[in-house]
């Protein structure tokens, strides 16, 4: 397969910029609804290869920074029912792959959540790269979704609803909207 072309493409190590990124997750609620939140903080080196497949990624999630806009949801999934993020304070994704796929990339890697460690698929696409003229820095920009079920993470809570159905959807749908900035090279 032909790998897609990727306008301004360079080789190097970028930092994840928090502040223009989102990690988001989506799960169904009483299946009829949806419920969206983020985690606001998290970290993260991403590394551009000669070529695209020979890239990397390597990013760390805070799971207290969980926030759905709703307090009491927020602490129901903080606690043992859900994520035990004072047990399990980060979740953490490594990227072993990534391929071309039409006119997209997929990253193949590992989540780690909950003491739980399992594979996970992204579609990726590579949104560019730009030198930002008000910072003088250089930024990629990269968009990714994927499922995952929570009961593979150990993330078990079942709740039934009367006429049958769940509270809330063993799938959750993982959106990042990520940029990074190209890190200095190292003196000398």
């Amino acid at each position: 397969m032909t790998t897609p072309a990727v306008a301004g493409y360079r080789s190097g190590f970028w930092s994840i910029d928090q502040e223009h990124s989102s990690v988001l997750f989506t799960a169904r609620h009483m299946a009829v609804g949806k419920v969206h939140g983020r985690f606001r903080r998290f970290v993260g080196k991403v590394f551009t290869g000669e070529t695209v497949e020979q890239s990397a990624v390597r990013a760390i999630i805070d799971a207290t920074s969980l926030d759905t806009g709703s307090v009491k949801r927020d602490r129901s999934l903080a606690s043992s029912e859900f994520l035990e993020s004072q047990t399990y304070p980060t979740m953490e994704f490594r990227s072993s792959a990534v391929h071309a796929y039409d006119t997209d990339f997929l990253v193949d890697g590992e989540l780690a959540m909950h003491g739980h460690t399992k594979p996970v698929r992204l579609k990726l696409t590579f949104n560019g790269i730009i030198d930002d003229p008000y910072s003088g820095v250089t930024r990629a920009g990269f968009s990714a979704h994927t499922t995952i079920r929570r009961r593979e993470f150990g993330l078990s809570f079942d709740a039934r609803l009367p006429g049958g159905g769940q509270l809330v959807s063993d799938q959750i749908t993982i959106t990042l909207d990520i940029e990074a900035t190209l890190d200095a090279p190292e003196p000398g």
